[in-house]
């Protein structure tokens, strides 16, 4: 009678065998787990959570397709112009200097943590006290100081340079300067709310930062998308902190409009100036074109026909004026020969308003000649009677 031949690969011993050998050693295994589980726990506790903010920051207010008109329709693709804005703009917001705007208008030189058992927490708010250096040893930066508050007015640091550990004591809102440092640390309004016992049992540690390592942390952390056919970019930037990073984000907006703004009035400004001073040129140049002109007139003898014009106008106004009074003292005289020549009527007044003003003789003979007519007539009269 032959044997039966099986194709599987773990048949019914295999399970039985590894059955076996789990019930002999089960406390092994379990203890396996349990360390591997308590492992993996400490190992996500101590691990640093990464959180992330985001902002949009609008380039112009209309759409994307309106910025391409009839004619630059033919010349350019569509959206090419709203995509070199984004990509200027992107450019501008991780650039060093608009960072470092940023990081100066914002309390970042200096981190705090408190020290725990296992882990140590960075705080942003809600702290006790506040530091403040003008000098630091570049060899203490990025370095965890131990600090420690003794009472309510008197505080301790301790740091490691080289292999020689240094302890100082200080008092708040004093400087303490040394040859490692110059700080003054302050109290806020968060050690109210704490006890002094309470102040005396945490540890905690200052790290001073060198600015430019700030600034090269933030640009590092900060991504920038531009969404497509839009007017706008989309930063965001990585902390863990996320208050923190909201605050930076707002900070970087308004740093980055007022710089926009501040731009385009600058370049109005110039624009402005280099206009006036165009229309300056053009002044001086028009100014000397018209002064050669006229002495060159001068120098040819050659007459000003506007001018030439003008003043011939005012000497015929001039000489019909003339004209005509001389044609109403012609009239005159007329009028005088005929009442002296033809005595039609003697009783008539000799006509004299038309005489000239000026000429006191022809006047005076007028008058007398008036005179001896009235006489004549009162003898008349006097002779009828």
């Amino acid at each position: 009678m032959s044997n039966e031949k099986t194709d599987s690969i773990i048949d019914i011993d295999d399970l039985k065998s590894l059955w076996r050998t789990f019930v002999k050693n089960w406390y092994i295994i379990i203890s396996c787990l349990i360390v591997a589980y308590i492992s993996a726990y400490f190992y996500t506790y101590k691990l640093t959570d990464i959180y992330a903010a985001s902002t949009q920051i609008l380039l112009k207010s209309n759409d994307a397709y309106d910025s391409q008109s009839i004619i630059q329709s033919g010349v350019q693709p569509l959206g090419y112009k709203d995509y070199s804005e984004s990509y200027n703009a992107m450019r501008v917001i991780k650039s060093y200097d608009l960072v470092k705007q940023t990081v100066d208008k914002l309390d970042l030189d200096v981190s705090y943590y408190i020290k725990g058992h296992l882990r140590t927490k960075e705080l942003y708010d809600h702290i006790p006290f506040n530091v403040k250096f003008s000098a630091v040893n570049p060899l203490l930066y990025e370095q965890f100081i131990e600090f420690k508050i003794l009472n309510i007015s008197k505080y301790s640091l301790n740091y490691k340079l080289g292999e020689n550990e240094i302890t100082k004591e200080g008092y708040f809102n004093k400087s303490l300067i040394t040859k490692d440092f110059s700080i003054n640390i302050s109290k806020t309004s968060a050690i109210q709310a704490i006890t002094e016992n309470q102040i005396k049992e945490v540890d905690y540690q200052i790290q001073f930062h060198n600015r430019s390592n700030i600034v090269r942390k933030y640009q590092q952390s900060i991504n920038i998308e531009i969404p497509e056919y839009s007017g706008i970019v989309q930063v965001t930037v990585e902390d863990i902190i996320p208050k923190r990073a909201i605050t930076f984000l707002d900070t970087l907006g308004k740093v980055y409009i007022d710089i926009t703004l501040n731009s385009k009035l600058d370049i109005n400004s110039r624009t402005l100036t280099y206009i006036e001073k165009q229309l300056e040129e053009l002044t001086q140049m028009m100014t000397s074109i018209e002064d050669r002109l006229q002495n060159y007139k001068q120098a040819e003898s050659i007459l000003d026909l506007s001018k030439e014009e003008e003043n011939y106008f005012e000497q015929l106004v001039t000489n019909q004026a003339e004209l005509n009074k001389l044609d109403l003292m012609e009239a005159s005289f007329n009028s005088i020969e005929i009442y002296i020549v033809e005595d039609k009527d003697p009783e008539l007044v000799p006509p004299t308003i038309f005489l000239p003003a000026n000429d006191q003789s022809f006047a005076k003979n007028v008058s007398d000649l008036y005179i001896l007519q009235m006489q004549r007539n009162k003898a008349k009269l006097s002779g009828t009677k």
